[in-house]
């Protein structure tokens, strides 16, 4: 067993996914079933003194805020954040990720992001080029998940394209940066899609051990 602070939409999104009076309230969650493939969890949520909720669920990856992650949790949980970008001359090694699966252009040299992925004690760096970023985006609108979405939810967004000799400098790679880090936060806090299989892919991620 093992308590967190997390906001709404994020460990209980598929709980109470439209409750916002529950941002940043205790969540006690105890797992009770667990094979190689998924779990069964129990969450109780907590206002005040008293229990305001308490039920069981099943999930494979569970994605939280940077803030909320510690790697006293279990592979369930994981965060990702791109802690850097580097302009590359040559693709990427493919050990670092399925490169030949994301549809990026072959051109170059490209500027690449760092995308860091938490999960327990460990630390997985992938590199992702923009276009990369594009066909996780069409992925995950032409089969987003059958989970319960908040109505009055904006779209995704995904940064804009550039045009063909439009200059890229380390200041426009900057702001693309964290346009592409608002992108993953905000897809990834939505119900269903920390387990949508292009996120995975996208990732490299692996089930739960």
């Amino acid at each position: 067993m093992f308590c967190a602070f997390v906001r709404t939409g994020i460990v209980v999104s598929k709980i109470v996914p439209h409750d916002t009076s529950l941002h940043s309230v205790p969540i006690i969650v105890h797992r009770t079933l667990h094979n190689e493939n998924r779990a069964v969890i129990s969450v109780c949520v907590f206002r005040g003194q008293g229990k305001e909720e308490s039920v069981e669920t099943m999930v494979t990856l569970m994605y939280l805020l940077k803030d909320s992650w510690s790697p006293r949790f279990d592979s369930t949980f994981y965060t990702v954040k791109i802690e850097g970008k580097q302009v590359i001359s040559a693709p990427p090694l493919p050990s670092l990720g399925r490169r030949d699966e994301l549809g990026g252009k072959p051109s170059f040299p490209a500027y690449y992001y760092d995308v860091v992925i938490y999960r327990e004690h460990s630390r997985m760096a992938l590199q992702r080029r923009y276009s990369e970023f594009k066909w996780l985006y069409d992925q995950i609108c032409k089969s987003p998940p059958a989970d319960e979405q908040d109505p009055n939810a904006e779209p995704i967004r995904m940064p804009p394209g550039t045009c063909p000799f439009q200059w890229q400098n380390d200041e426009f790679a900057q702001n693309r940066l964290e346009q592409l880090s608002e992108l993953l936060e905000d897809a990834l806090r939505r119900p269903g899609y920390a387990n949508h299989p292009a996120v995975i892919q996208f990732l490299n991620l692996d089930p739960p051990n």
